[in-house]
């Protein structure tokens, strides 16, 4: 799938990006790459599993540190069959 930025939540995906640690960088990395490889949706929620949620055409990626603290989101929506909108959202 192509991987769209959301223009309007832009500034703040790119502050997300600077708060992170090393290893949530990681992880965001891997999820995106899961994310643009995958033909659709529901074959990337078989592959990330309960770490991410489906809801119609909207969807989340939880990114959780030492796999308890969630430190980021990526949400985002689908507005074709092979192209997503996401922001990232970082929790302090």
């Amino acid at each position: 799938m192509e991987i769209i930025f959301n223009k309007q939540n832009q500034a703040k995906s790119l502050a997300a990006l600077k708060w992170l640690s090393i290893n949530s960088k990681r992880q965001l990395s891997l999820y995106l790459n899961i994310l643009e490889e995958s033909e659709t949706l529901n074959e990337c929620a078989s592959l990330l599993g309960e770490c991410m949620n489906i809801n119609d055409s909207e969807f989340s990626i939880v990114i959780k540190e030492n796999y308890q603290f969630v430190t980021a989101v990526i949400h985002g929506h689908q507005i074709s069959a092979d192209k997503i909108i996401i922001s990232i959202i970082a929790y302090e």
